[in-house]
C-alpha cells in the first residue's frame, strides 16, 4: 500500500499495471535520426518509418521508430549484439513511461519508484509474457531449420522436464495417495483432508509450477528500471535523439542529470524504493562471482 500526496491510502491494482506496461511495451516509440538507422539491422526499410517534420534549421531528420519490439526479439532469438555478449539487458527508462503517456505512464514511473522491488518483478513478468508470445525469426537455428539458439539452460530445462515425465509416470503406475498420511510415516494429524494439501497436491500431479524451474534461472535478461530524468545508455536507446531542454530528460542540473541524495540521508523509509545516490567514487574493484554455470 502506497500513500499519495494527499495522505489518502491507496490501493494498486497490479493487475491493471501490468497490462498497462505490456500496452507500454508494444505501443511506444523513440526518435533515432536517419544517420543512425543506416546500420540497423532490425529489417525496418524507411517506407514503415515515421519520419517526423523538422521544425528547427539544425536539427536532422529523424525516424519515430518502436522502441522495444526489435529488442524483444533479439532477446527471443537469443541474438546478442555482441558476439561476446551472454545476457542481454533491458533497460525501463521512467521517463519513457511518462513520455508515451502522462496520465497511465506517470502513475505507473510513480508506484514504481515508491514500491522498486514489487514492480521490478512485476515488469519482468510481464516481459516474460511478451517474450513467450513471440516467434523466433532466428535464421540458424538447429540443423538451420531456424528457432532459437540453445544453450546450457536448455539442455538442463529438457532433463527437468523428463524427470518430471517420468515422476509423473511413476506415479500413475503406482497409484494414488488418497488416504494416506501426506505428512509422512510420522504421520501429521489429519492433514491429508485440508484443503490447502490437497490443492498442493493437484498442482504437483499436474506439473504445476512448483515442478517448474523458477523464472529468474530461466531469464536470459537483465531487468534495469532507470529513474525519472535519466535516459538510456544501451540498445535501443543508444541511437534515441534528445532534443535538449525540450525532452522529457531536461531537469535544472542538465539533460539527463538525476538530482541525488547523499548516502547518510538514506532511511528506513526507503527500503524497496528506487533511490538515486550522489557522491563521489574514489576507488572500485572487479565484483567477483559466487558462482558461475
Amino acid at each position: 500500500m502506497a500513500e499519495t500526496d494527499g495522505d489518502v491510502a491507496e490501493h494498486p491494482n497490479y493487475q491493471e499495471d501490468e497490462a498497462t506496461f505490456s500496452l507500454f511495451l508494444r505501443e511506444h516509440t523513440i526518435l533515432t535520426t536517419v544517420n543512425n538507422d543506416n546500420g540497423n539491422d532490425n529489417g525496418d526499410d524507411d517506407d514503415s518509418l515515421l519520419l517526423e517534420p523538422i521544425t528547427t534549421v539544425n536539427k536532422p531528420p529523424l525516424h519515430r521508430r518502436p522502441c522495444y519490439p526489435p529488442h524483444l526479439q533479439r532477446v527471443k532469438n537469443r541474438h546478442p549484439y555482441h558476439p561476446h555478449q551472454k545476457t542481454f539487458l533491458i533497460e525501463i527508462p521512467l521517463s519513457e513511461l511518462v513520455a508515451w503517456d502522462a496520465i497511465r505512464g506517470t502513475e505507473l514511473a510513480r508506484r514504481a519508484t515508491r514500491n522498486g522491488m514489487r514492480y521490478q518483478e512485476l515488469f519482468c513478468k510481464v516481459i516474460d509474457e511478451v517474450l513467450e508470445g513471440m516467434a523466433s525469426t532466428y535464421p540458424g537455428g538447429r540443423n538451420g531449420t531456424g528457432g532459437a539458439r540453445r544453450d546450457a539452460i536448455d539442455v538442463l530445462a529438457d532433463q527437468r522436464r523428463a524427470q518430471q515425465e517420468a515422476h509423473r509416470a511413476n506415479n500413475g503406475d503406482n497409484g494414488d495417495i488418497n488416504g494416506e498420511d501426506v505428512n509422512g510415516p510420522l504421520g501429521g494429524g489429519g492433514l491429508e483432508n485440508d484443503a490447502a494439501v490437497r490443492n498442493a497436491q493437484n498442482v504437483n500431479a499436474a506439473g504445476g509450477a512448483t515442478e517448474d524451474l523458477p523464472p529468474l534461472l530461466m531469464r536470459r535478461y537483465e531487468l534495469r528500471i532507470l529513474p525519472l530524468k535519466r535516459p538510456g545508455a544501451l540498445p535501443p536507446f543508444d541511437r534515441q535523439y534528445i532534443d535538449g531542454k525540450d525532452s522529457q530528460y531536461a531537469s535544472e542540473e542538465g539533460v539527463g542529470e538525476v538530482q541525488g541524495v547523499s548516502l547518510r540521508r538514506v532511511r528506513s523509509q526507503a527500503i524497496g524504493s528506487l533511490v538515486t545516490v550522489c557522491g563521489m567514487i574514489v576507488r572500485a574493484s572487479d565484483v567477483k562471482p559466487a558462482c558461475t554455470v
